[in-house]
């Protein structure tokens, strides 16, 4: 059991250590994009509200770019989800909040089989992301409805 246990611990050792490798080196491209007045302005930003410590600030920063990740992943993951399952609408378009993505499928009259297909893709999409705060909800209708996709949403497929 020992072996297994420094095993173990060994790899964890070796993760953190690629892990802080990693850091590092971004944090000395940033320097230098930093020095070389060649970073972004929101880079710029990040980097003066950690000089200032202002902790509003800082966690609101965060909180943006947490979502600009875990939003934008839910979404890939949605749509490789749907190809997967060989899903293709009649139209797809979706919205999106602080921690939500919100999805507009039009489909063909009585396509219980897509319909299915679309809510076990967002189960699985939700199975996947919500234990980060993530959620991912579907509107459904069909061609018969004559709905038009909301104007705030962005068409996908038409």
């Amino acid at each position: 059991m020992i072996p297994f246990a420094q095993s173990t611990e060994h790899q964890l050792n070796d993760q953190m250590r690629a892990w802080f490798d990693s850091f590092m080196n971004h944090l000395q491209v940033d320097h230098m994009s930093l020095e070389t007045n060649t970073a972004t302005t929101e880079k710029q930003d990040f980097y003066q509200r950690m000089a200032t410590a202002n902790a509003t600030d800082l966690a609101f920063t965060s909180r943006i770019q947490s979502s600009r990740h875990f939003l934008g992943q839910l979404i890939l993951s949605y749509i490789d989800e749907l190809r997967q399952r060989h899903v293709e609408p009649r139209q797809l378009a979706m919205d999106f909040s602080d921690a939500s993505v919100l999805v507009w499928a039009e489909i063909d009259d009585d396509n219980e089989l897509m319909e299915d297909q679309l809510r076990l893709a967002q189960a699985k999409i939700n199975a996947q992301y919500s234990q980060y705060g993530f959620y991912l909800s579907s509107t459904i209708v069909e061609q018969s409805d004559c709905l038009a996709i909301p104007s705030h949403y962005q068409s996908i497929l038409k």
